[in-house]
């Protein structure tokens, strides 16, 4: 049996189907295809989630049509598509599939898939993807339906630090996967701290001095700093290690302060985080590919709240935010401010979020 899954949103939400597809796996025994956007599918082939894999581009009509000739080369048994999406709708109308295709509800599912699902929205994001396998499976269903999700249904809590360590995930529907791409070497003696300043949105971006306050600190107690990103984030990684060493001085090596970005594929940045010991990032990507090695992580949340429902899906987890009556501005927050004032990340202190990177590596 082969399933097509379909998820063409951004990486973050690809990463958030991990544990759809790896329970699509677990549930029917079956071979994955992947259709996601070019160039953030390859870590997930390369870790065994997905058995082959399918991008396309974003209003490139002909990457979509290969995909579709590919897939219908498959002899596909389902297709499931937890992203919504008119465009994703007309693709999975293209592709044939000898069992059902499965989706969300929405004004025009019903006239390109034979089953849909209305989404969760009081659930975080993973458990919304993954809840449409209660579609395919029943004995998935049952095991859904039994669960109380009490625990994990949305915070609205907008205006303190979010602990998420006493809200237990079920181990069939976390992000961990185990690899030997992946072995962990993590040392307690020597602490390595990955700090992700960037983002796509410009608002998601907490203060550079704030970054580097932070950076500044936890070198000064003698633990090692590497900031990492995509090649678009060099400038900005760059710019909070020169900071941070000013802060310091001539008192410390500067090799305790490095900057990686854009030097690591997605597997490599992986890797490293399986061998540290903390994460500190922007709501962001790399909040997500954390979870994968259950990197404990602080997230700093400006623009967005934590009931759209993209929490970092982490055990280890807590989100720093302060409550404002402007937030959010946004789903994914905006290239400039809407009232010009960026408050809800220039009021987050590098003392709170110290405080909770404290919190976790105790």
């Amino acid at each position: 049996m082969r399933v097509a899954v379909v998820q063409t949103a951004f990486l973050g939400d690809l990463l958030l189907s991990i544990p759809l597809l790896k329970q699509l796996r677990a549930e029917l025994n079956c071979e994955i295809s992947l259709v996601c956007r070019k160039g953030f599918g390859g870590l997930l082939l390369e870790l065994g989630i997905v058995d082959s894999l399918h991008e396309v581009e974003k209003g490139n009509r002909d990457s979509y049509s290969q995909a579709a000739i590919a897939l219908n080369s498959q002899s596909l048994t389902h297709l499931i598509c937890p992203h919504q999406s008119f465009r994703t709708g007309l693709f999975a109308a293209k592709v044939r599939v000898s069992g059902l295709k499965v989706s969300f509800s929405s004004w025009w599912g019903r006239a390109f898939f034979s089953r849909t699902l209305n989404k969760p929205m009081q659930l975080p994001d993973a458990l919304r993807q993954l809840s449409l396998l209660k579609l395919l499976s029943q004995e998935f269903s049952k095991k859904w339906d039994s669960h109380d999700w009490e625990g994990l249904v949305n915070s609205a809590e907008v205006d303190e630090n979010v602990d998420y360590r006493d809200r237990k995930i079920p181990e069939w529907a976390t992000m961990r996967v185990e690899s030997t791409k992946l072995n962990s070497k993590r040392q307690e003696s020597f602490k390595t701290i990955l700090v992700a300043p960037g983002s796509v949105w410009a608002t998601k971006k907490w203060t550079e001095t704030g970054f580097a306050e932070v950076v500044a600190g936890i070198a000064d107690r003698g633990d090692r700093v590497v900031l990492i990103g995509s090649p678009a984030e060099i400038e900005v990684c760059d710019r909070v290690v020169s900071e941070a060493l000013s802060l310091l001085g001539k008192g410390v090596a500067k090799d305790m302060i490095v900057s990686r970005a854009g030097q690591d594929s997605l597997l490599q940045s992986l890797q490293l985080m399986a061998n540290s010991n903390l994460l500190l990032s922007n709501d962001s990507g790399a909040m997500h590919l954390a979870a994968i090695s259950g990197l404990p992580t602080v997230s700093v949340f400006g623009p967005t709240v934590l009931s759209f429902g993209y929490r970092p899906w982490n055990q280890q987890s807590i989100v720093v935010q302060k409550g404002l009556e402007c937030r959010p501005c946004g789903k994914h927050g905006h290239k400039v401010c809407p009232i010009a004032t960026h408050e809800c990340m220039k009021s987050i202190k590098s003392s709170m979020v110290t405080k909770a990177a404290q919190q976790l590596l105790s």
